[in-house]
């Protein structure tokens, strides 16, 4: 039981380290980091990677059906937009990070 929820858990952050690698290449090609460029990129990159998922359900013959596929698609679609949420809050909170901040005088 614990294995298969580390399998999910893993899952998800899969999904969403391929939604926030696809938007952080978009925008080093575009040569920006400015933070609302990541809030635009993100979103962006996340409706790509659903209507991929959705377009292979599809042409595997999904038919609508929640036990037929559907359940595990919709299933599919949640982790990866809250994953990809949290990969976003990571990635704007990132530069607090690195920022060294000295004691006070």
């Amino acid at each position: 039981m614990i294995v298969g929820d580390l399998a999910i858990l893993a899952f998800a952050a899969a999904q969403g380290a391929v939604v926030f690698a696809t938007a952080y290449v978009v925008l080093r090609f575009a040569r920006t980091a400015h933070p609302l460029a990541k809030l635009m990129a993100m979103p962006l990159s996340l409706a790509a990677w659903l209507a991929m998922t959705i377009g292979a359900y599809v042409l595997m013959g999904g038919e609508g059906g929640l036990m037929d596929g559907l359940g595990m698609l919709l299933f599919l679609c949640f982790t990866a937009t809250v994953s990809s949420g949290v990969y976003l809050v990571g990635w704007l909170l990132a530069p607090l990070w690195s920022r060294r901040v000295g004691p006070l005088p």
